[in-house]
């Protein structure tokens, strides 16, 4: 469903997908690391969340804080060490907004651990001097005490890092698997055997805005804004498409490259035109710097970035009334599992999650899950979570129904319209 503001249209996105560059072939062993990840092990108060139904007979299901969590009593394999389970978290923490991604994935490890059980759960960071998503990838590959990762963070390190998670040059051999919660780009689909993603993909975002500019907005002039790499040219592309399919029409599609300073031009032709709304699949920098423009000429038309803009809930009083396309909205959260989430993400926190966060929090979820279910082991793993929604039951996360297809793209992912400072 695409909701917004109380009021929903049906847009039921197939496919999961991202902002990437298109990257190059990289040798597994480029920036191969023989250090282990560091870990950082927590515990914390239990915070029922993530129901994956089973058939299991050892399994048993228990109603807690409204929610419906799933108890595994039966025989656990456990991690490397026979009573550890390590996930590793696939980001250059150093980067700011890596921060939200690591708050997500250290709530899933304090509520796996307040579980109980034998097995108990840790974090295992990158090594300090990997940087680069090879790198880390190698990192992790190598250290054999690591059974999946969350991440990578974003299209482009996700399909650099895809065939050394998959351990290629070894022959899969060593290959774990890698859930990534925001990497959305269309190139992704398919790729490895071994790559997942809990986000809906560029192509069903496109087609769900499409949907609302049309159904919910009744507008039907569109221009569009895209960032001129891969990203913005396949999100225009299914935007196009899907809006010219139902009778909309886009007046001007104009390319941009990332980081620009002067957008005086492009707000120029936006006023010239005069569409009913601007489409902007770009970065946040980029889309502040346009609506800082069309501001500066008094043009109000109303603008509709892709997912990453709701970085710009930060800057909500100067950028309020901006919309963009959300996988999550803590402040709208309706499920028994997100209203549980944000509870426990503002307790420990003491702000509110953005989607990031929660996507973060459903992978490192799902692998421990499948750790628990499936066996803490590579293997193990990765066949659990290809079985989630097909073989298996989907499960029910803070973002809403998981279920993988067959190229591991999530399906039937809610996507929301969000206003900032909404």
């Amino acid at each position: 469903m695409v909701r917004t503001m109380g009021r929903s249209t049906s847009a039921r996105g197939d496919h999961p997908a991202t902002r990437s560059c298109e990257s190059p072939h990289v040798s597994r062993r480029s920036g191969t690391s023989s250090s282990k990840c560091h870990a950082t092990r927590v515990m914390r108060p239990h915070i029922p969340f993530l129901a994956i139904p089973t058939t299991r007979p050892a399994g048993a299901v228990i109603l807690g804080l409204g929610l419906i969590t799933l108890a595994v009593t039966g025989c656990r394999r456990s991690g490397h060490d026979g009573s550890i389970i390590r996930i590793g978290i696939a980001a250059d923490l150093k980067r700011p907004n890596m921060q939200t991604v690591l708050r997500g994935a250290e709530l899933a490890i304090d509520q796996l651990n307040s579980e109980g059980g034998d097995s108990r759960f840790e974090l295992a960071k990158p090594p300090e001097h990997a940087t680069g998503a090879v790198e880390i990838a190698a990192a992790f590959r190598d250290d054999p005490s690591v059974v999946a990762v969350v991440g990578p963070a974003d299209s482009r390190s996700s399909r650099e890092a895809a065939p050394i998670y998959a351990d290629e040059d070894g022959g899969g051999r060593h290959a774990l698997a890698a859930v990534s919660p925001t990497s959305t780009s269309m190139s992704l689909t398919g790729l490895s055997s071994w790559l997942f993603r809990v986000c809906p993909s560029d192509a069903a975002s496109s087609r769900a805005a499409a949907r609302y500019v049309l159904d919910s907005l009744g507008l039907k002039r569109a221009s569009i804004m895209y960032r001129n790499d891969s990203y913005g040219r396949g999100w225009s592309a299914a935007f196009t498409e899907a809006f010219a399919a139902d009778g909309g029409i886009v007046l001007e599609k104009n390319p941009h490259f990332a980081d620009m300073n002067d957008w005086r031009a492009y707000a120029g032709i936006i006023k010239l035109t005069s569409p009913q709304i601007v489409l902007f699949p770009g970065s946040p920098a980029d889309l502040a710097g346009f609506v800082r423009a069309l501001r500066a000429i008094n043009a109000d038309t109303p603008i509709l970035g892709g997912d990453a803009t709701s970085e710009l809930e930060a800057q909500a009083r100067e950028f309020a009334g901006v919309r963009y396309v959300a996988f999550f909205q803590a402040s709208r959260a309706e499920s028994p599992a997100a209203k549980a989430f944000v509870t426990a993400f503002m307790r420990k926190y003491g702000v509110m999650p953005e989607q990031r966060s929660a996507l973060a929090y459903d992978a490192t979820m799902l692998i421990g899950r499948a750790a628990l279910e499936g066996g803490a082991t590579r293997a193990g793993v990765r066949d659990y979570l290809a079985s989630i929604g097909r073989s298996r039951d989907a499960a029910n996360g803070a973002t809403g129904r998981i279920a993988f297809d067959q190229q591991h793209d999530v399906v039937d992912k809610p996507i929301v319209i969000a206003t900032v400072g909404k």
